[in-house]
């Protein structure tokens, strides 16, 4: 019996790769169950890029329904009145170290539990490159192998213990005007000592670790 042929099946693998310029939901809904051979694409398809503000109950189930975790390159998660205790469904759906591909989150006003949970898990996902949190304050300690957005405006008063693999001079100015409380600093800088000469304010720490990357 002849099939149909769909004509997404007659195009090569690699026009997929326009995958990249959608959101997760676009792609499930424009082409879940188009054709098999597209159910398969999506399936093994690796660099979803998943926004969780403001989505609606049944498109977040429907992506952590169809999605596993090592197919997300991007996320972001949002408590905010809108979508209020998703990061909680999230974590139920997600274990946060199996996100391994996992290049860049942004959590947005996250309920302090799922944050504390969240950053606990972070310094295990060796490809995370970026972060942004607009709450920070009852987190203690971070250890965390990525950049880190401290934005204007942000004080986070709890934090002591920070490690930071990726930081430039003018991220750890801005740590030390953020962090009030900073009393052990484990971080590596690109450039030379000298570079230091330019930070005007150096915090009472107790304990530095400073690694300089690049010339001596």
């Amino acid at each position: 019996m002849a099939h149909d042929i769909c004509f997404f099946d007659l195009l090569p693998n690699e026009l997929y790769t326009l995958f990249n310029f959608f959101l997760a939901d676009e792609i499930l809904y424009s082409f879940t169950n188009v054709s098999d051979h597209l159910n398969n694409v999506l399936h093994s398809y690796s660099s979803y890029q998943i926004n969780f503000q403001s989505i609606i109950k049944s498109d977040f189930d429907k992506i952590c329904r169809e999605i596993r975790a090592d197919q997300v390159i991007s996320l972001i998660l949002s408590d905010k009145s809108d979508t209020s205790k998703q990061s909680r469904l999230f974590l139920t759906n997600f274990n946060m170290r199996e996100l391994r591909y996992l290049q860049s989150i942004t959590l947005l006003s996250i309920e302090i539990d799922s944050l504390i949970s969240i950053f606990s898990e972070l310094n295990q996902l060796n490809q995370l490159r970026s972060l942004f949190s607009q709450i920070l304050f009852h987190v203690n300690r971070l250890n965390l192998g990525i950049e880190i957005n401290f934005s204007q405006g942000k004080s986070f008063v709890s934090l002591q213990y920070l490690k930071i693999d990726k930081c430039t001079l003018q991220d750890l100015e801005m740590i030390f005007i953020q962090v009030p409380q900073l009393i052990s600093l484990d971080v590596s800088l690109p450039g030379g000592f000298d570079n230091l000469q330019h930070i005007c304010r150096f915090p009472p720490l107790r304990r530095l670790v400073l690694k300089i990357i690049g010339k001596y």
